[in-house]
């Protein structure tokens, strides 16, 4: 079991001369959610951790002041600074209101003295707390982070340290939930100058770096990319890296990703899971240098209800590798599936392997939910498909290439067009 070590701070002072908004009349308890309308806005939330806050726009590289605060160049060239850092955590709530966040860029050196938990959040929530707060419904498109080692001084002390990062949260406590997450771009974690791996833990994830508590109806669509050093290969299990979360602790339900994960201990839904994974799915291409799994790389939770599609590889294909798990430890799975067709010849005694078949029709996925109300829709007319989530918008099937296609979509040939 991994333990957490925090070191450093993350620095919270936007560099530029555009005043924070004023947010003391707004987002405490019995008054409206603060309003943001812009970057200086978003970026202000770090001055009143603990409030509401509801995004009113969309904001993007053509947005005002996203140079200063959110752009390749912001905050000499680190790009955003996340709001939220060790001890000084937000435990607040913000609603994205279904608008959109683009272009959002972090290019950030790391060390034992700098700041070590990356996202649009940084560190969230507080632990053994009661849930304070939720951040939902935010859209996050085309975000490009990258983390990489400090040299200015040397090699960097790695020591007791930890790094995290998320697309949307580095580090989240259980008293924060997410809900309604959706999540573009590329992630990349450079540690090719890196020196001393003593100790050292790294975290990634399309949404959230290390996860505790509880992530729902999250759909993550990114290029998550791993540079190891030569040498790195004796520390490999502290590197997890996943499709949505690197650590999950907490309890992840109805997720989608698609993909690629690059990662010494990598998986399509997570690195390493340590809880529950249920009612999700990985359309990915996932190779890990160590455990490599469709699903997660390591686990030692449980997870139901879930599939994957895709290719996994790594270095040794007899050892590690697996369509679900590459490395179980203990815990249990239900229910779940992988399309031996694509996958090829791998085989996971966590699961049961499908013919392209079998994985559209419903009847071949025992105990799911394809209900009107239930989580799970399939087609099963003129189209013929995967499962997927009815939670989140999928284009109409047609046969051109679309923005967010329905998984696994096939003319049926028995039931034909017109």
């Amino acid at each position: 079991m991994f333990r957490y070590f925090l070191v450093g701070f993350l620095c919270v002072c936007a560099l530029g001369s555009v005043q924070a908004q004023d947010f003391s009349n707004c987002g405490d308890s019995g008054q409206s959610a603060c309003e943001i309308t812009g970057w200086a806005d978003l970026h202000a939330m770090r001055t009143g951790l603990s409030k509401s806050y509801k995004l009113m726009a969309d904001l993007s590289a053509a947005t005002s002041d996203y140079a200063t605060y959110a752009g390749p160049a912001a905050n000499m060239g680190l790009g955003w600074l996340p709001i939220g850092e060790w001890e000084s955590e937000f435990v607040g709530s913000f609603d994205g209101n279904g608008y959109r966040i683009s272009d959002l860029t972090i290019n950030h050196a790391f060390s034992e003295d700098s700041g070590d938990v990356f996202g649009l959040f940084g560190f969230v929530g507080k632990p053994q707390s009661a849930v304070q707060g939720v951040i939902q419904r935010v859209i996050l498109e085309d975000i490009n982070y990258r983390l990489f080692c400090d040299t200015t001084f040397g090699a960097p002390l790695l020591s007791l340290n930890n790094v995290s990062m998320g697309g949307l949260i580095g580090f989240k406590q259980a008293s924060i939930e997410a809900r309604q997450i959706e999540v573009s771009g590329q992630l990349e974690l450079d540690l090719s100058d890196c020196s001393d791996f003593r100790f050292f833990m790294a975290e990634m994830g399309g949404v959230v770096g290390f996860h505790r508590g509880l992530l729902a109806e999250v759909y993550a669509d990114l290029d998550i990319s791993t540079v190891l050093p030569p040498g790195a290969g004796e520390d490999l299990d502290l590197f997890v890296v996943g499709g949505v979360s690197g650590f999950n602790q907490g309890v992840i339900s109805g997720a989608a990703f698609t993909g690629t994960v690059t990662g010494p201990v990598a998986g399509g839904l997570t690195g390493f899971n340590d809880q529950e994974l249920t009612d999700s799915y990985a359309l990915a291409e996932v190779t890990g240098l160590r455990y490599t799994g469709g699903i997660t790389g390591s686990n030692q939770g449980t997870f139901e209800r879930v599939y994957f599609s895709g290719l996994v590889s790594g270095p040794s294909p007899d050892e590690g590798i697996a369509p679900l798990v590459g490395n179980m430890i203990t815990g249990s799975s239900q229910a779940s599936y992988w399309d031996q067709e694509i996958v090829g010849d791998l085989t996971d005694s966590q699961g049961s392997a499908l013919d392209g078949t079998a994985m559209r029709t419903s009847t071949s996925f025992e105990g799911w939910d394809f209900s009107e109300t239930g989580p799970w829709v399939i087609e099963a007319g003129p189209w013929i498909s995967y499962p997927y989530l009815r939670a989140f918008d999928y284009d109409a099937p047609e046969p051109s290439a679309p923005a967010r296609a329905i998984p696994g979509l096939l003319a049926n040939t028995l039931c034909p067009l017109g």
